[in-house]
């Protein structure tokens, strides 16, 4: 029966054994007798060819595909087939074959399980996140049973289409789970893919030694990328390595992962996010030459909303390295319109940060501060710490600082994050958080990272400062007049260091007042004396879980 089969080739084909999945599709094609039958066998040889980076192979798959569908079922198989194979969008033919996947009721639970998976990927590789994401969460609402493989890959497409909207922190959870679920089933492929999209989540978190730890395991798991997937888990480490300012770096891994400066390996989409960091990098390193060349392979890609978001980005950054300042606010615009018709809210803040930079070297201060501040604003209702240190950084350059988002983005968190940031200023761990929530650590470190971003904080020591608790002096009663110094400014959230400075003493006298403090109070962390000092906290917008 040929619905098995499809199930059973998926798997085969998710874990990489292109050469297995399509000997048997020949097999059964040689028996098939219906179109629609051999419609479906053909569109999954397509989709195993261009997941193993055997594109000629995939079109000739895809076209057969196309002649033989007889139906609606197989033929909203088939045009979905054809976007993964040449990553247009919309479809060849027109119509709109992912939302005609989600109604159609004449799919039998094989073809279907193996049908939206690959419209997932269809959408993924066309950019279209929101619809990504819909049919992600619709496939894991069902119990399909063909394939063990595509139901953790969804969940981490799932992530992916999150992430790349800016909702980080829901990213982090999907991906949680996914990593849990990969590591159960054992499979090589989906570990990857999940341990990729972690490292590009923890880049926005800037928890930089996990992206490069996370980047090592990825590499270490296949050194010498071939095939859709380990191509793609490489390619999404050098996107958070180039998120952390580990340019060069992130850089090289394109080139490698890539197959070379034509980028032959990956689809359109990633490869204009491919050409953006090469022509960033080498911006960076001086030689603009090297940036143009990579402007000009990029400038071509520009064939639906998120794949021109990311080309206009590239010359935009170009356009300004060259002095062309009017263009480079220009392009940067238009790649933030772009990028938020695609629903990628996320590359819209970093659009916007290059369009302040574009404005500053223009001349226009006021409007690139203004500028930057409001992608640092937006940057911390999506939790992209990392797109916001960015744009403080480039505020740094005019001379301002980043305006403090205490008390105001409290209102801005969701009620899990408020529930872990109040737990952590009430002096819980991670572990501990986690096991009271349900969740695993990596999640609580997440939305921890989320909410102190949200709040201005810069440790959880420094949470119940930021929530705009008042100082209650009678708590200070038993304390001598430095230790009362001293705990207000740990309250704060200031370290040893800064206490030094501040009141002209030296760290190891911090150190001893500190101590002090903890042994009159009872408390046992920096978190506990905030917490002694400062009114009580706010209640979180529901109960705890």
């Amino acid at each position: 029966m040929a619905s098995s089969v499809l199930g059973e080739c998926l798997d085969l084909v998710l874990e990489a054994r292109t050469d297995e999945a399509l000997d048997r599709l020949r097999h059964e094609l040689s028996r098939a007798d219906a179109a629609g039958r051999r419609s479906r066998l053909a569109a999954m040889a397509a989709f195993a060819c261009s997941l193993g980076s055997r594109h000629p192979e995939a079109r000739d798959w895809a076209a057969l595909a196309r002649a033989e569908a007889d139906d609606p079922a197989s033929r909203a198989l088939a045009t979905a087939t054809t976007i993964v194979t040449t990553c247009l969008a919309p479809p060849l033919d027109g119509g709109d074959s992912t939302s005609e996947l989600r109604s159609d009721p004449l799919w039998t639970e094989e073809d279907g399980c193996v049908a939206t998976y690959i419209a997932i990927e269809a959408a993924m590789s066309a950019g279209r996140l929101v619809e990504a994401e819909h049919l992600a969460r619709d496939y894991l609402e069902r119990v399909w049973v063909a394939s063990t493989q595509a139901p953790i890959l969804a969940r981490v497409a799932l992530a992916r289409a999150l992430v790349f909207q800016g909702r980080v922190s829901e990213a982090a959870e999907a991906i949680a789970r996914a990593t849990v679920e990969a590591e159960a089933n054992d499979g090589a492929p989906a570990r990857m893919l999940a341990a990729s999209t972690s490292a590009y989540i923890e880049a926005l978190l800037e928890n930089v030694a996990e992206v490069e730890r996370l980047t090592a395991f990825v590499i270490a798991l296949d050194p010498e990328p071939i095939t859709y997937i380990t191509v793609g888990s490489h390619l999404l480490c050098a996107f958070g390595l180039g998120a952390v300012g580990l340019t060069d770096r992130a850089a090289e891994l394109v080139l490698h992962a890539a197959g070379g400066p034509a980028l032959p390996r990956l689809q359109t989409v990633d490869r204009a996010y491919g050409y953006e960091l090469l022509a960033t990098a080498a911006i960076e390193r001086g030689d603009l030459r090297a940036a143009r060349g990579w402007g000009r392979r990029a400038a071509p890609l520009q064939i639906h909303d998120m794949a021109a978001a990311a080309v206009e980005r590239t010359l935009s950054r170009i356009d300004v390295a060259s002095g062309q300042t009017e263009s480079g606010v220009e392009r940067a615009a238009i790649s933030a319109a772009r990028a938020l018709v695609a629903g990628g809210r996320l590359d819209a803040t970093r659009a916007r940060v290059l369009e302040a930079a574009a404005l500053a070297a223009a001349g226009a201060r006021a409007s690139a501060v203004a500028g930057f501040r409001g992608a640092a604003d937006e940057a911390d209702l999506l939790g992209a710490a990392a797109v916001r240190s960015w744009s403080g950084r480039e505020l740094r350059r005019l001379g301002r600082r980043l305006r403090p988002s205490a008390g105001s983005g409290w209102q801005a968190l969701s009620e899990r994050e408020q529930q872990i940031a109040l737990l952590a200023a009430e002096g819980f761990s991670n572990r501990m958080i986690g096991k009271a929530l349900f969740l695993s650590e990596r999640t609580v470190q997440s939305h921890l990272s989320r909410a102190l971003a949200a709040l201005g904080a810069t440790s959880r020591a420094a949470i119940p400062a930021s929530l705009g608790r008042s100082r209650d002096q009678a708590q200070l009663s038993g304390l001598t007049d430095r230790q009362q110094q001293v705990a207000g400014l740990v309250a704060e959230g200031c370290s040893n260091r800064a206490i030094s400075e501040r009141l002209g003493i030296s760290d190891k006298t911090v150190e001893k007042h500190v101590q002090a403090i903890f042994a009159r109070w009872h408390v046992s962390s920096r978190t506990g004396i905030a917490n002694r000092v400062l009114s009580p906290l706010p209640a979180p917008q529901g109960r705890l879980a």
